[in-house]
């Protein structure tokens, strides 16, 4: 999956949160290697696991953690 089409499949996900109404939200992304990473969306911000610090909007949380990814993607879902 190339960085084009994850950020966008991260959008969609969280589109798709935002209009069944959910109040929190947490994307999963699962990994070949078991890995899984997960971005929740808080009142500051965008936080990630991997990462200390918020970012100000999805496509920024995505594209980061795309470069930090261990393994190729299998999933990507809303928790």
């Amino acid at each position: 999956m190339d960085l084009d089409v994850f950020i966008e499949e991260i959008k969609s996900v969280y589109q798709d949160a935002t209009e069944i109404g959910f109040d929190s939200i947490v994307i999963a992304i699962d990994t070949d290697l078991d890995n899984t990473y997960y971005i929740n969306d808080t009142y500051e911000g965008f936080q990630c696991d991997l990462f200390d610090y918020l970012f100000d909007d999805l496509y920024d949380v995505s594209s980061r953690l795309y470069d930090e990814i261990q393994g190729n993607v299998i999933d990507i879902r809303i928790e």
